[in-house]
C-alpha cells in the first residue's frame, strides 16, 4: 500500500478504490505506512531536493 496522490487523481474512474487502499494500508500498518509517519511522501522529498 503507497500513497494516493489525490492533487492528480480528478479524473480518474478509480479514484475511490486508491483511497480505500490507502486507508486500508495506513489501518493494518501495510506498505509505506509500516514506517512510522508513513514515511516521506514523494512529493515532499521532490520538494525538499529541488536544485
Amino acid at each position: 500500500m503507497a500513497y494516493h496522490y489525490k492533487q492528480y487523481s480528478g479524473n480518474c474512474h478509480n479514484a475511490d478504490v486508491f483511497d480505500t487502499a490507502e486507508e486500508m494500508g495506513r489501518s493494518q500498518k501495510l506498505g509505506v505506512w509500516r514506517l512510522q509517519g508513513g514515511g516521506q511522501r514523494p512529493w515532499d522529498y521532490r520538494k525538499q531536493n529541488q536544485r
